[in-house]
């Protein structure tokens, strides 16, 4: 592939990327995130088998700020136990992280990736779920529209 053609490339797969983002759903935006962590994670254990360390530190401090991401977007209010479960494995997931990085232990790595992997199974049901709910109240019949005669 010429250099020309590279970059366009990759000038697509980023516009493609942001208007993926810029149209999701919340529940889509959660999944994504959920792949972008574990990508940055598998990438990680590449760069860790490569002894290339800066670039582990790069993609697992990226890993880790999605963790943020995540914990930012919980309601706790509206989310109860579930939130509080939630924001628990994702701290333990970022101190898994933190712990991997500098014992440089893809096992622990591999750990967290099988839990947020999970995760985001179940949010690509959510996601599913709720994309067929909102289908379904989309093409029900509407209630015909009342209207007031008020020339007398």
């Amino acid at each position: 592939m010429s250099r020309s053609s590279e970059n366009s490339f990759m000038n697509y797969t980023k516009v493609y990327k942001e208007t993926q983002i810029e149209t999701a759903s919340p529940v889509k935006l959660i999944v994504i995130l959920y792949e972008i962590i574990i990508n940055s994670i598998e990438q990680a254990k590449i760069y860790m088998a490569e002894k290339k360390y800066d670039l582990v530190n790069k993609e697992l401090s990226r890993a880790q700020d999605g963790i943020i991401e995540l914990i930012a977007a919980l309601d706790f209010e509206r989310g109860g136990d579930i939130a509080k479960n939630l924001y628990s494995i994702y701290l333990f997931c970022s101190r898994r992280l933190f712990e991997g990085n500098i014992e440089k232990n893809p096992q622990m790595l591999d750990e967290v990736k099988n839990i947020l992997s999970n995760l985001k199974e179940a949010w690509e049901k959510i996601s599913t779920m709720v994309s067929e709910e909102t289908t379904t109240q989309s093409q029900s019949p509407k209630e015909p529209t009342k209207s007031i005669d008020i020339e007398g």
